[in-house]
């Protein structure tokens, strides 16, 4: 069975030293995850499309 991590990794074709490097900044990224999220989102509402999907 695929997990949703398997599918983000799959998707974002992460080797396994990307996955090293994201091991060790973990807490960064945990810190600053929800600007990540609101930033990245509000960047696919830049494309029309995408924007039509999020806001459906």
């Amino acid at each position: 069975m695929t997990t949703f991590i398997d599918e983000i990794k799959q998707l974002g074709e992460l080797t396994e030293e990307d996955r090293a490097l994201l091991a060790e900044m973990r807490s960064a990224i945990e810190e600053q995850a929800p600007e990540i999220v609101e930033r990245f989102y509000a960047h696919l509402q830049t494309f029309p499309h995408l924007d039509a999907i999020l806001n459906a």
